[in-house]
């Protein structure tokens, strides 16, 4: 699901539109495949939209693709206030 996400959003951050295309072909592998690795501090991640303990799953429509720093940003800006809850 991490890879079809990825290619579904375009290997862009929703947030930022940080991407590793501009990093050779080996080095944006290397850091969908390992993190910190060759994309130096910013890599990209797969993540929840609904966060797993409201709700969240693996379906598509949940998952975004965010570069680790959005993805830090996120979840400290929901430690302050819940986001993302899945309406029943």
């Amino acid at each position: 699901m991490r890879l079809a996400t990825f290619v579904r959003d375009g290997w862009k951050c929703v947030d930022c539109e940080w991407t590793p295309i501009t990093l050779s072909v080996v080095e944006a592998i290397e850091s969908m495949l390992h993190g910190k690795g060759a994309g130096g501090d910013r890599w990209l991640e797969c993540d929840h939209e609904t966060n797993v303990r409201f709700g969240g799953d693996e379906r598509p429509e949940d998952l975004a693709t965010r570069c680790n720093l959005c993805h830090a940003k996120k979840h400290s800006m929901s430690a302050i206030r819940p986001r993302f809850q899945r309406a029943s």
